[in-house]
């Protein structure tokens, strides 16, 4: 009997239908198409970080994580938004641009708000390196007893914070108190507040002869030790580890390492140090005016004056070292600091007048070297300087403005 042609194509499949793996697929597409989704599904979906998707019977979503940007947005507008597929783009960044290419309200709506807690909540800080564990513990075991900690945080605050700001001093205080009486505080896994801390006490060590008792006489009469020497090894040991975190620590703690250094290496090791806790300090937002609803007054306040501290002395730094800008002062919006009594009655040092008195005069500094570097290099090139005396009659008149609002100590 002759076979037919459809019974001779069927005969040559080696594969059945159900076992080809376009089956399935087209199966489930026509499905969800033609079915759609029961509302029991749905009500099975959770949004769990760690769990992978698994399918009900019917071919339905039971765990699944929170739905990527890119598979909402039609192909052309995430193609437009999101720069980089590979990658995982947060809900927040993408909403910000849509605001942008829409040209809409730049105001945050409630329910992006709620999107952004939400997946703060889901993202956890990821587990450290054996490398990075290893050279935690060992800057943990060189922590100094509590009671020196203690002296060496006290000289810290008294003597090294006369113009800046490196810390809310009532948090940092409890901080050390946190890490001395519980063993299994978050803050022994936190490499960049070790990182201040040993920062912390290698500055405070420089200042150890000031507070010397009368008629006391040490059994080490070397001028040339530094007994802070240790301290900072190991804080620059964590460097590495806390580059690439975004917190306010791991832009304090280059911050005092720099100061530390400046004494002896201000033109090498200082300089390196204090331009990398500016670029953090950039990276993070904290020349602006912060608009974060998240943020209490307190801590809008301690971003503004550490921003301010770590500007004025990298500022400062470069124009004794004849260096050129870091940053354009005009992209600066964040205000000066101001008086905040939850935080200032907290404060075992307040120097808030010294601070903006040292902002004001570095920014009259900053402009002045400013145009010198400008008529030093059209000098250079066989160009003429502009005749700089309405300038200067300006900047006479900011340093004789400043002197008299420095505040009376």
């Amino acid at each position: 009997m002759d076979l037919t042609t459809a019974d001779r194509r069927r005969r040559r499949r080696r594969v059945a239908d159900v076992d080809r793996k376009r089956a399935p697929r087209a199966y489930a597409a026509s499905h969800s198409i033609n079915a759609g989704v029961e509302t029991d599904d749905l009500n099975r979906c959770t949004l769990s970080p760690n769990t992978s998707p698994t399918f009900s019977d019917r071919g339905v979503v039971e765990n699944a994580e929170l739905p990527s940007p890119a598979s909402v947005l039609s192909h052309g507008l995430s193609k437009h938004v999101i720069v980089d597929q590979s990658k995982r783009v947060l809900w927040p960044n993408i909403l910000s641009r849509l605001r942008e290419a829409f040209s809409l309200d730049p105001q945050h709506a409630p329910e992006e708000r709620e999107m952004v807690a939400m997946q703060a909540r889901m993202i956890r800080p990821k587990g450290l390196h054996p490398s990075e564990l290893s050279r935690l513990h060992a800057a943990i075991d060189a922590f100094p007893p509590r009671p020196i900690a203690n002296f060496l945080v006290f000289i810290f605050i008294k003597h090294a914070t006369d113009v800046f700001f490196y810390f809310d001093q009532a948090q940092m205080l409890s901080d050390i108190d946190e890490f001395y009486t519980d063993s299994s505080s978050s803050l022994r896994l936190d490499p960049a507040f070790i990182c201040l801390a040993m920062a912390t006490f290698a500055l405070g060590s420089q200042w150890t002869p000031l507070e010397r008792p009368e008629g006391f006489e040490s059994g080490q009469p070397k001028d040339d030790v530094d007994l802070g020497r240790e301290f900072f090894f190991y804080a620059k040991s964590l460097v590495p580890d806390i580059i690439e975190r975004s917190c306010l620590r791991s832009i304090q703690a280059p911050f005092v390492l720099g100061v530390y250094l400046m004494p002896a290496s201000a033109i090498g090791a200082s300089y390196v140090f204090l331009g990398l806790s500016l670029r953090k300090a950039l990276a993070s937002d904290l020349h602006l005016s912060s608009e974060d609803a998240s943020l209490n007054e307190i801590e809008k306040e301690v971003r503004c004056r550490l921003w301010w501290s770590i500007f004025s002395l990298e500022r400062c730094t470069t124009v004794k070292l004849n260096r050129p800008r870091s940053i354009d002062t005009q992209i600066i919006t964040v205000p000066y600091p101001s008086q905040c009594i939850a935080l200032d009655r907290v404060q075992e040092f307040d120097n808030l007048d010294c601070q903006v008195a040292y902002v004001r005069l570095i920014r009259v500094l900053d402009e002045i070297a400013g145009v010198a570097r400008v008529a030093v290099l059209t000098r250079q090139r066989g160009g003429l300087p502009e005749t700089p005396g309405l300038s200067q009659s300006k900047w006479e008149d900011d340093l004789k403005l400043w002197k008299q609002s420095l505040p009376q100590i």
